[in-house]
């Protein structure tokens, strides 16, 4: 089984919905406009984003020749299909390239038939704009030098890849912390002392992988945190909602890697991701 260290996987409740759509999608978003190289570009998704998750189009079924969908999550280290635990295998075709993904119990709801991990990236980058994501073999020129094509906006963040698993780590008021990247996660998992001035919303359930739940306080926050780039420098980010108070797999803060940035900070503006590389840019312009 995929050990993708994940804690809640979509938005529970049209109550959460509503606020995600609220506080982490502008109904103003601008739109980028990138001159991007052919050179080396495998292909791209067409992307689907709700204030839950995202998904990915772009998959065929090689025997039907049906479209299919994925959900992307970067929380897993592991690719695969969202079924039945079989020997069975699914094989798929992406931009005229087979890919087979092995079948695994039930962990996420059933409308998610393909989940796209880490894995699926190894050996590229990529760039998430707007409602696309583009995908690059590494040696490429774009995933060496993306600051040719992308400018100087690009902002590299501290990054460490340890299983194929990304953490970053941010800081805030002299406190330092780190936290898996994870687009699989509605909400991003924070602790409530990084912000002094923060509003309790309620307690909510959340639902984890394998049909669990936790009930968890769910925060609103006007302040700002920080991020470490690779020259030393910090940037802010916000990041309005977030989970407090307890870690993504069930323990208390301090411990390492307890603590995950979600789908409603990442997808506030196009992000690089070099998979063979570890690193990872936010472009901020």
């Amino acid at each position: 089984m995929p050990q993708s260290k994940l804690y809640q996987k979509t938005c529970i409740g049209s109550f959460l919905c509503f606020l995600l759509s609220l506080y982490c999608q502008s109904p103003h978003k601008p739109k980028y406009q990138f001159s991007l190289p052919e050179e080396g570009r495998l292909g791209f998704f067409q992307t689907e984003s709700f204030p839950s998750h995202i998904l990915l189009h772009g998959f065929q079924n090689q025997a039907s020749h049906e479209k299919v969908s994925a959900l992307w999550d970067s929380g897993s280290s592991q690719s695969f299909w969202n079924g039945k635990e079989t020997s069975e295998e699914w094989k798929l075709v992406w931009e005229g390239r087979e890919y087979t993904f092995p079948s695994f119990l039930q962990v996420f709801p059933k409308q998610f038939d393909l989940v796209i991990g880490t894995d699926f990236f190894h050996k590229t980058c990529i760039l998430w704009s707007d409602e696309k994501i583009y995908v690059y073999e590494s040696q490429a020129s774009f995933c060496k030098r993306p600051d040719v094509f992308l400018s100087l906006a690009l902002k590299f963040i501290q990054v460490r890849e340890r299983d194929g698993h990304y953490y970053t780590q941010l800081e805030k008021e002299g406190q330092k912390v780190e936290a898996l990247l994870d687009t699989g996660a509605s909400f991003s998992i924070l602790p409530e002392t990084l912000y002094q001035n923060r509003e309790l919303i309620e307690s909510v359930t959340v639902h984890l992988p394998r049909g669990e739940t936790q009930t968890r306080s769910l925060f609103k926050t006007k302040e700002s945190i920080y991020f470490q780039t690779t020259n030393g420098e910090l940037f802010s980010k916000q990041i309005p909602l977030f989970l407090g108070g307890i870690s993504k797999d069930g323990k208390q803060a301090g411990k390492e890697g307890l603590w995950v940035i979600g789908l409603n900070a990442l997808s506030q503006s196009p992000v690089f991701w070099d998979f063979s590389r570890a690193r990872v840019a936010f472009y901020l312009q």
